[in-house]
């Protein structure tokens, strides 16, 4: 039986990391999860992020957690 490893490593995908190539090579160095922020960005590019990871992960026999890291609520000064 395999013994599957209790550390997790999460990387945040961005700008920079968002390439089908850049996916392709973290994956294959071990992250376990991707981290999407929903702060900036498109609704096109929230849907093709998560998207890249599910076609990529399977292909180089990996499984990869996608986490959705939304933007914690404004206080806002009403006085």
């Amino acid at each position: 039986m395999t013994m599957l490893p209790k550390i997790k490593i999460v990387a945040t995908l961005g700008p920079a990391s968002s390439s089908e190539k850049m996916i392709a090579s973290l994956i294959s160095v071990g992250i376990n999860v991707v981290r999407l922020i929903f702060l900036h960005g498109s609704t096109d590019e929230y849907i093709a992020r998560p998207e890249i990871v599910r076609n990529i992960a399977p292909k180089l026999g990996r499984p990869v957690c996608v986490l959705w890291d939304l933007q914690d609520p404004k206080l806002v000064n009403l006085n």
